[in-house]
């Protein structure tokens, strides 16, 4: 998913002023969200668009400039101090609890963050920075009306001012011992070159050019390149300038978040930030262990039943040269995802009651971000745009059909795009819920969503069953194991080999990712224990009354929640559920 934006400084917002009090608890909510509403759309309205939302204007960059950090920080004090005086509990079984839970935890776990210092350096990264969100703002900036283009161009006359100020922001982080891993920022220098060509250079395929290339009006479309021409691929080049000549050198060698500043405490912001559950290091790193141990049983298991081999290492070499597991042309591979795509729609009538119609589509990822170690990954839709489920077509090693298979079903159907989709359309919610993210609720999901692709036989084969065990839980022990543990490279570039799912070309770009995004690959595996555990709670409780269709359908209709506020929200509905089946 791209949304680790929430930590960024290109996410950072302000409001003037904090919400009066009203005198009803659920009226009170909603005036602290209608003003973090507010602020947001008006002050961050390209963030938006990330996250499927149609703000107001089209004009807007975020400053994140310390002055407007430090109003930022002010302003979440004063809406968590809102929050803080009003009783969930009177809310409970209403739209508002669901407000008051979502942004509540929002800005808790913000403020926690700030001892990370992120907008010192978080801004270098590879996965989820500026320079990539802006290529898709690029593809969803409006230019159907003679207004829409001209806030187009005042948006984006504004981005030298914002490159200007993160080469300031770094420094600054530098001088006061921040920086990420050194091959992190190799990554996103590789990425920059792709988006700054040589001067002169033509520029209708630039990934920035889209709305010129999507404009009618061809006064426009010339006005719109000459602004990138001559002032946001010059900012570009500064930037590029200063990452090779100033900040690579300065750069740390090592990679655990720990070696930073207060780097324990920024750890576990980050745990927090990315799965909403405020655990200690040590603790995701022994569940993820526990739960690593339970999948490697399964996986001998079926070995031993389908392959008649029952060593783990020997199974996971079985699966990953068999002929049949690989594309006998890597250019099967798009084609191919796109029909994984429409055969999983096709069954998730068989797997909720009330499947959304939102299309999505599959594309390749942009050649400028894929080389450099980007990884496939979903979209969602805005309004008028389907989601989308970018592929990566140029992984080392290629890809297999196992994974290609899981993967589909983890980001479209029933995974990212199903979920999206489903919290788009619920009615009553107040549409800050649509603003507020957590990496614990979405991935889990995703990760169910895999399981849930086997019980209805999207799996064409065993080899997917086989590795999509092999893999999961292992991001609870890696991420810990380098940013706590005192991991290796080469210790964590073996674990990861070890789960078939990647080998010595295409775990260092893991590793990467896991050193520039610190905590959010035990999102997956944290977020999907609780799915799993609340499912058999209701399989044991309900029994023959149990009702998948609708389980499933109860764990997306509050939206994107806490992981704490699903458990309370599905303990309702397993209550409900036997009261429903109870005879009068």
């Amino acid at each position: 998913m791209r949304r680790a934006l929430a930590v960024l400084p290109l996410a950072v917002v302000a409001c003037a002023t904090a919400p009066r009090r009203a005198a009803d608890p659920a009226a009170r909510v909603a005036a602290v969200a209608d003003a973090y509403e507010a602020a947001f759309l008006s002050e961050q309205p390209e963030q938006a668009y990330l996250l499927g939302v149609t703000p107001p204007r089209h004009d807007g960059l975020s400053d994140n400039s310390p002055a407007w950090i430090a109003s930022w920080q002010a302003r979440e004090d004063a809406w968590l101090a809102a929050l803080d005086a009003i009783d969930p509990a009177a809310l409970v079984a209403s739209p508002a609890w669901i407000t008051h839970g979502v942004l509540r935890e929002q800005l808790a776990a913000a403020r926690q963050l700030r001892v990370c210092h992120p907008e010192w350096w978080l801004g270098v990264n590879h996965m989820f920075s500026w320079h990539l969100a802006l290529a898709r703002v690029a593809e969803l900036q409006p230019v159907d009306t003679a207004e829409h283009r001209e806030q187009a161009l005042a948006r984006w006359r504004k981005v030298p001012r914002y490159v200007r100020q993160e080469i300031e922001n770094l420094r600054t982080g530098l001088a006061h011992g921040y920086s990420v891993p050194r091959p992190v920022a190799e990554r996103m220098l590789a990425q920059i070159d792709g988006l700054a060509p040589a001067p002169g250079a033509p520029l209708r395929a630039h990934p920035y050019a889209s709305p010129a290339r999507r404009a009618t009006d061809a006064g426009f479309g010339e006005a719109y390149l000459a602004v990138l021409e001559r002032e946001v691929l010059p900012a570009l080049r500064d930037f590029r300038a200063f990452l090779a000549g100033e900040y690579l050198p300065k750069a740390r060698t090592t990679l655990a978040v720990t070696a930073l500043p207060d780097g324990a405490a920024c750890y576990r912001a980050l745990l927090r930030a990315n799965t909403t559950l405020d655990r200690p290091a040590d603790e995701v790193y022994a569940l993820g262990r526990a739960a690593v141990a339970r999948y490697t049983d399964e996986v001998r298991a079926m070995g031993k039943r389908l392959l008649g081999e029952d060593d783990f290492a020997a199974i996971i070499r079985r699966v990953e040269d068999a002929p049949e597991n690989h594309y006998a042309d890597p250019e099967e591979l798009l084609p191919d995802s796109r029909e994984l795509v429409r055969r999983a729609q096709a069954a998730m009538p068989r797997l909720f009651v009330a499947v959304p119609e939102q299309p999505v589509v599959v594309e390749p990822i942009p050649a400028y971000e894929d080389g450099a170690g980007a990884s496939s990954h979903y979209e969602p839709p805005t309004l008028d745009r389907p989601g989308v489920y970018r592929i990566s077509l140029l992984r080392p090693g290629g890809t297999s059909r196992a994974e290609a298979e899981i993967t589909a079903f983890h980001e479209t159907w029933p995974g990212h795009h199903l979920q999206i989709a489903y919290a788009q359309r619920l009615k009553g919610l107040h549409p800050v819920t649509r603003l507020a993210f957590n990496s614990g609720y979405t991935e889990g999901w995703a990760r169910y969503a895999e399981e849930l692709a086997e019980e209805v036989g999207l799996y064409r084969s065993d080899f997917p069953k086989i590795a999509r065990r092999a893999w999961p839980a292992r991001g609870m022990v890696v991420d810990p194991g380098i940013h706590a543990m005192g991991w290796t490279r080469e210790q964590a570039i073996a674990f990861l080999v070890e789960s078939g799912k990647f080998d010595e070309r295409s775990a260092p770009m893991v590793v990467d990712r896991i050193a520039a995004l610190p905590g959010q690959l035990t999102s997956y595996d944290s977020g999907a224990q609780e799915f799993f555990a609340l499912r058999r709670e209701a399989e044991a409780a309900l029994g023959a009354r149990f009702d998948l269709r609708r389980f499933d359908d109860a764990l997306l209709d509050h939206g994107t929640i806490t992981l704490p506020m699903l458990r309370a929200r599905m303990q309702r509905w397993i209550a409900e559920e036997r009261a429903r089946g109870e005879p009068r």
